[in-house]
C-alpha cells in the first residue's frame, strides 16, 4: 500500500504512462482513497492539457523589432544616400572641368573622336579583357 510521500513523486510517470501495471494499479488504488493526492493528479493533469499561453517577450520584441530594423533601413539608406550626393558631386565637378578643357583646348581637324582628347581616360584593358 502506497502513501502519500512514495506516490506524489509518480503522478507524472502515471499520467505519461510510464508506470508498469503493478505500481500504476497500486497508484491508482491510492488515488481512490486519497482525495488530496487525486486533487494534485488533477492539477498536474488540468496543467497539461491547457493552452501554451501566449509569450509575451516574444510579443513585445516583435514589437519593438518592428521600430527598430525600419529605423535602421532608414539610416543605412539615408548613409548610402549622402554618399552617393558626395559622388555625384565629385563627378559634377569633374564634368565642369572636363567642359572647361573642351572649351580651352584649340579646335583640331585631326582628333575627330572623344577617346583621342587628353582628357578622357583611357583603360590599359581590352574591353574582352576577361577577368
Amino acid at each position: 500500500m502506497m502513501d502519500c510521500e512514495t506516490i506524489r513523486p509518480k503522478l507524472m510517470a502515471l499520467l505519461d504512462g510510464e508506470l508498469g501495471d503493478d505500481p500504476r494499479r497500486a497508484c491508482e488504488s491510492h488515488l481512490e482513497r486519497c482525495a488530496v493526492c487525486a486533487q494534485t493528479l488533477a492539477e498536474f493533469q488540468a496543467i497539461r492539457d491547457a493552452p501554451p499561453a501566449p509569450s509575451e517577450t516574444f510579443d513585445v520584441w516583435e514589437a519593438v523589432q518592428a521600430q527598430i530594423e525600419p529605423e535602421m533601413l532608414t539610416q543605412a539608406l539615408l548613409a548610402e544616400m549622402r554618399l552617393m550626393r558626395e559622388e555625384m558631386r565629385s563627378l559634377s565637378a569633374e564634368v565642369s572641368e572636363l567642359r572647361l578643357a573642351l572649351k580651352q583646348a584649340p579646335p583640331s581637324p585631326a582628333r575627330s573622336t572623344a577617346l583621342d582628347l587628353p582628357y578622357v581616360r583611357k583603360s590599359t584593358r581590352s574591353p574582352f579583357h576577361l577577368v
